[in-house]
């Protein structure tokens, strides 16, 4: 699955990622397909993530299938 966000809200506090449910109706539409093993969702995980962190969240993310795009904050 491919769109312009994920279905979850990514903020970066500091050294600390917080990641949170989104609430869009693509993301409520397909939340039972996200637990599916071979069902990876890409796209923008909603905020720039500084390149020395984006293999951190970029883990993250996939313990719940998802694959972030990332983009610098004059990008977004």
């Amino acid at each position: 699955m491919a769109s312009n966000r994920l279905p979850v809200s990514l903020k970066m506090r500091g050294d600390q990622v917080e990641c949170a449910p989104s609430s869009g109706g693509l993301a409520s539409a397909l939340s039972g397909f996200r637990s599916a093993a071979d069902f990876v969702w890409v796209g923008w995980p909603g905020c720039a993530v500084p390149r020395e962190r984006q293999g951190d969240v970029a883990s993250l993310l996939a313990e719940q299938h998802l694959a972030p795009v990332f983009v610098t904050r004059n990008e977004e």
